[in-house]
Protein backbone atom coordinates (compact mmCIF):
# COMPACT_ATOMS: atom_id res chain seq x y z
CA UNK A 1 0.00 0.00 0.00
CA UNK A 2 1.19 3.22 -0.53
CA UNK A 3 1.74 5.93 1.73
CA UNK A 4 -1.20 8.84 1.60
CA UNK A 5 0.88 11.54 -0.17
CA UNK A 6 1.69 9.26 -3.00
CA UNK A 7 -1.76 8.49 -3.65
CA UNK A 8 -3.27 12.15 -3.40
CA UNK A 9 -0.34 13.38 -6.29
CA UNK A 10 -1.54 10.66 -8.61
CA UNK A 11 -4.95 10.50 -10.06
CA UNK A 12 -7.37 7.71 -9.82
CA UNK A 13 -8.29 5.36 -12.51
CA UNK A 14 -11.78 6.69 -12.76
CA UNK A 15 -14.31 5.71 -15.11
CA UNK A 16 -14.22 7.66 -19.20
CA UNK A 17 -16.76 10.38 -18.50
CA UNK A 18 -14.60 11.48 -15.53
CA UNK A 19 -11.03 11.18 -16.92
CA UNK A 20 -9.43 13.60 -19.09
CA UNK A 21 -6.08 13.66 -20.97
CA UNK A 22 -3.90 16.53 -20.78
CA UNK A 23 -5.44 19.65 -22.55
CA UNK A 24 -2.58 20.06 -25.10
CA UNK A 25 -2.35 16.29 -26.30
CA UNK A 26 -6.50 16.35 -26.46
CA UNK A 27 -6.06 19.68 -28.53
CA UNK A 28 -3.38 18.20 -30.54
CA UNK A 29 -5.77 15.32 -31.69
CA UNK A 30 -8.88 17.03 -31.83
CA UNK A 31 -7.22 19.14 -35.23
CA UNK A 32 -5.52 16.46 -36.67
CA UNK A 33 -8.75 13.69 -36.32
CA UNK A 34 -11.26 13.39 -39.15
CA UNK A 35 -14.16 14.63 -37.70
CA UNK A 36 -16.29 11.40 -37.66
CA UNK A 37 -13.74 9.30 -35.53
CA UNK A 38 -12.97 12.26 -32.99
CA UNK A 39 -15.22 11.02 -30.25
CA UNK A 40 -14.46 7.14 -30.33
CA UNK A 41 -10.96 7.81 -30.76
CA UNK A 42 -10.50 10.23 -27.59
CA UNK A 43 -12.85 8.65 -25.24
CA UNK A 44 -11.11 5.22 -26.17
CA UNK A 45 -8.17 6.90 -25.53
CA UNK A 46 -9.22 8.31 -22.48
CA UNK A 47 -10.80 5.23 -21.37
CA UNK A 48 -7.50 2.78 -21.89
CA UNK A 49 -5.17 5.61 -20.36
CA UNK A 50 -7.51 5.86 -16.59
CA UNK A 51 -8.59 2.52 -16.32
CA UNK A 52 -5.65 0.71 -17.55
CA UNK A 53 -2.51 2.81 -17.82
CA UNK A 54 -2.35 4.94 -14.61
CA UNK A 55 -2.81 2.14 -12.11
CA UNK A 56 -0.65 0.32 -14.14
CA UNK A 57 2.31 2.46 -14.08
CA UNK A 58 1.61 5.74 -12.16
CA UNK A 59 0.58 9.33 -12.86
CA UNK A 60 4.63 9.78 -14.61
CA UNK A 61 4.76 6.90 -16.26
CA UNK A 62 1.30 7.35 -18.34
CA UNK A 63 2.07 10.86 -18.97
CA UNK A 64 5.21 9.35 -21.15
CA UNK A 65 2.61 6.56 -22.08
CA UNK A 66 -0.05 9.51 -23.36
CA UNK A 67 2.27 11.34 -25.44
CA UNK A 68 4.16 8.22 -27.17
CA UNK A 69 0.39 7.29 -28.20
CA UNK A 70 -0.35 10.83 -29.13
CA UNK A 71 2.80 11.04 -31.47
CA UNK A 72 2.38 7.43 -33.02
CA UNK A 73 -1.31 8.79 -33.63
CA UNK A 74 -0.27 12.07 -35.10
CA UNK A 75 2.48 10.30 -37.73
CA UNK A 76 -0.33 7.75 -38.48
CA UNK A 77 -2.98 10.49 -39.26
CA UNK A 78 -0.47 12.16 -41.42
CA UNK A 79 0.34 9.01 -43.50
CA UNK A 80 -3.38 8.89 -44.13
CA UNK A 81 -3.39 11.93 -45.24
CA UNK A 82 -0.17 11.60 -47.62
CA UNK A 83 -1.52 9.19 -49.45
CA UNK A 84 -3.79 11.90 -51.28
CA UNK A 85 -1.40 14.84 -51.93
CA UNK A 86 0.90 15.52 -54.39
CA UNK A 87 4.94 14.81 -54.60
CA UNK A 88 5.49 18.44 -53.94
CA UNK A 89 3.18 18.92 -51.46
CA UNK A 90 5.18 15.84 -49.48
CA UNK A 91 8.39 17.56 -49.73
CA UNK A 92 6.99 20.83 -48.47
CA UNK A 93 6.44 18.87 -45.14
CA UNK A 94 9.60 16.78 -45.47
CA UNK A 95 11.23 20.84 -45.54
CA UNK A 96 8.84 21.67 -42.48
CA UNK A 97 9.85 18.86 -40.51
CA UNK A 98 13.78 19.31 -41.27
CA UNK A 99 12.88 23.26 -40.53
CA UNK A 100 11.28 22.71 -37.31
CA UNK A 101 13.22 20.25 -35.99
CA UNK A 102 16.34 22.37 -36.89
CA UNK A 103 15.46 25.80 -34.77
CA UNK A 104 14.49 22.62 -31.83
CA UNK A 105 18.00 22.00 -31.85
CA UNK A 106 19.43 25.52 -32.32
CA UNK A 107 17.19 26.36 -29.67
CA UNK A 108 18.60 23.57 -27.40
CA UNK A 109 22.43 24.34 -27.52
CA UNK A 110 23.53 25.43 -24.15
CA UNK A 111 25.96 28.27 -26.35
CA UNK A 112 22.44 29.80 -27.81
CA UNK A 113 20.97 32.71 -26.20
CA UNK A 114 19.70 34.85 -28.94
CA UNK A 115 15.47 34.19 -28.69
CA UNK A 116 15.00 37.20 -31.39
CA UNK A 117 17.17 36.21 -33.95
CA UNK A 118 15.19 32.24 -33.83
CA UNK A 119 11.40 33.82 -33.56
CA UNK A 120 12.46 36.11 -36.67
CA UNK A 121 13.83 32.84 -38.33
CA UNK A 122 10.65 30.59 -37.37
CA UNK A 123 8.53 33.68 -38.83
CA UNK A 124 10.03 34.02 -42.29
CA UNK A 125 10.38 30.27 -42.71
CA UNK A 126 6.52 29.83 -41.91
CA UNK A 127 5.96 32.86 -44.65
CA UNK A 128 7.86 30.89 -47.40
CA UNK A 129 5.70 27.89 -46.81
CA UNK A 130 2.82 29.86 -46.16
CA UNK A 131 3.24 31.35 -49.74
CA UNK A 132 4.00 27.70 -51.27
CA UNK A 133 1.68 26.10 -49.37
CA UNK A 134 -1.08 28.47 -49.12
CA UNK A 135 -4.10 25.49 -48.49
CA UNK A 136 -3.43 24.91 -45.02
CA UNK A 137 -1.01 27.37 -43.28
CA UNK A 138 -1.65 26.47 -39.93
CA UNK A 139 -0.04 22.82 -40.71
CA UNK A 140 3.08 24.58 -41.38
CA UNK A 141 2.80 27.21 -38.37
CA UNK A 142 2.24 23.84 -36.37
CA UNK A 143 5.02 21.42 -38.14
CA UNK A 144 7.85 24.44 -37.83
CA UNK A 145 6.72 25.74 -34.64
CA UNK A 146 6.26 22.93 -32.28
CA UNK A 147 9.90 21.42 -31.90
CA UNK A 148 10.97 24.17 -29.64
CA UNK A 149 7.92 23.95 -27.09
CA UNK A 150 8.11 20.11 -27.21
CA UNK A 151 11.47 20.27 -26.29
CA UNK A 152 11.18 23.19 -23.49
CA UNK A 153 8.25 21.46 -21.88
CA UNK A 154 9.44 18.08 -21.96
CA UNK A 155 13.30 18.93 -20.77
CA UNK A 156 12.72 22.58 -18.53
CA UNK A 157 9.20 22.74 -18.30
CA UNK A 158 8.72 25.61 -20.14
CA UNK A 159 5.31 26.15 -21.17
CA UNK A 160 5.93 30.07 -22.20
CA UNK A 161 8.05 28.58 -24.96
CA UNK A 162 4.09 28.14 -26.62
CA UNK A 163 4.59 31.46 -27.97
CA UNK A 164 7.17 30.21 -30.63
CA UNK A 165 3.50 28.92 -32.20
CA UNK A 166 2.70 32.58 -32.19
CA UNK A 167 5.34 33.39 -34.45
CA UNK A 168 4.50 30.50 -36.51
CA UNK A 169 1.17 30.86 -37.15
CA UNK A 170 1.54 34.49 -37.81
CA UNK A 171 4.23 33.63 -40.03
CA UNK A 172 2.59 31.12 -41.70
CA UNK A 173 -0.90 33.18 -42.59
CA UNK A 174 1.38 36.14 -43.46
CA UNK A 175 2.67 34.27 -46.42
CA UNK A 176 -0.73 32.94 -47.52
CA UNK A 177 -1.47 36.24 -47.35
CA UNK A 178 0.97 37.72 -49.36
CA UNK A 179 0.75 35.31 -51.80
CA UNK A 180 -3.36 35.75 -52.44
CA UNK A 181 -2.55 39.76 -52.67
CA UNK A 182 -0.21 38.84 -55.08
CA UNK A 183 -2.35 36.61 -57.24
CA UNK A 184 -5.29 39.13 -57.26
CA UNK A 185 -3.14 42.07 -57.95
CA UNK A 186 -1.02 39.41 -60.96
CA UNK A 187 -4.94 39.36 -62.92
Amino acid sequence: MKPPADQEREPQAQGPGNARLGWMSEGILRCLLPTHWREAFLGDLVEEWSTQIVPKFGATRARFWLWRQVCLSILAILQLRFRKVSIAYKMLFVTSLALGWLTAFVDSRPTWDDTGVLAFAILIACSVLGALGPKQPWLWAIVVGLWIPLHNIAVHHNYASLLALVFSLGGAYAGMAIRRMLLVAGT
